[in-house]
């Protein structure tokens, strides 16, 4: 489990492509909930303990798994990203002496 939204690897996508969507039985338009909704039912149906061959089913609920947590992350990243930058834009807009320190600069 990730710890940090920053902890979200994305090199570890490039050297292993999986299809998240593919492994969680979703289109690739599909809404948060839709996702969400879909990972607690492939993980309630691929339970091991609900299997005979449970070494086939852990693989399979591992695989899911993995595919919503890495997704969670993605999303984490994303949203911390975005309050980042919105707090920067109202930074910017609050605080307009920056513009005139940089014209300064650009003037001598």
């Amino acid at each position: 489990q990730h710890e940090s939204p920053f902890d979200f690897d994305f090199l570890s996508l490039l050297s292993k492509p999986k299809d998240y969507y593919k492994i969680m039985e979703v289109d690739y338009d599909a809404k948060e909930d839709e996702i969400r909704s879909s990972y607690i039912r492939l993980a309630l149906k691929w339970h091991p303990d609900k299997h005979k061959d449970q070494d086939s089913a852990t693989s399979k609920f591992q695989e899911i798994n993995e595919a919503y947590q890495d997704w969670s992350s993605f999303l984490a990243f994303r949203s911390q990203t975005r309050a980042c930058l919105v707090a920067f834009h109202e930074y910017i807009a609050k605080n307009t002496e920056w513009i005139s320190e940089v014209r300064q600069c650009f003037q001598s």
